[in-house]
């Protein structure tokens, strides 16, 4: 649990170090920006490396924060399929959360992002998931 915690220090260090890399880069700015998408790329590698670890624990809710988080990353570097798959684990993560919170065996597969509601059809929309690509 010691090295959990550490990690997850750690992995706050960096991600308030890119912190500017989430904010749109003004004009004249471009070497900046470089260095904030490259410092931003870093951190998504480190969320990504972090998930597995929460999710072998059964740590599902900040798991899901740790996706989401991941998910606006790659969205912020253009990745938007990664963005997608990311938001896609979140919902999911969250989804075992509640469950795991609420004292229920998770049997079913629940709803998706590619679902047709209008809660779901925003979500898409701001991270440029496709309904299609489902």
């Amino acid at each position: 649990m010691y090295s959990i915690s550490k990690s997850f220090r750690t992995l706050a260090a960096m991600i308030l170090a890119a912190s500017p890399a989430l904010l749109p880069a003004s004009s004249g700015a471009m070497q900046t920006a470089k260095a904030d998408q490259a410092a931003l790329a870093q951190v998504a590698v480190s969320l990504e490396k972090a998930l597995p670890a929460l999710v072998s624990s059964g740590d599902y809710r900040s798991a899901s924060n740790m996706a989401f988080l991941l998910a606006t990353a790659r969205s912020r570097l253009d990745q938007t399929d990664a963005a997608c798959t990311a938001l896609s684990e979140s919902l999911e993560y969250y989804r075992h959360a509640v469950s795991k919170d609420a004292g229920q065996i998770r049997s079913a597969k629940g709803a998706t992002l590619y679902e047709s509601t209008d809660g779901m059809a925003l979500v898409r929309s701001r991270f440029g998931c496709s309904r299609d690509s489902a």
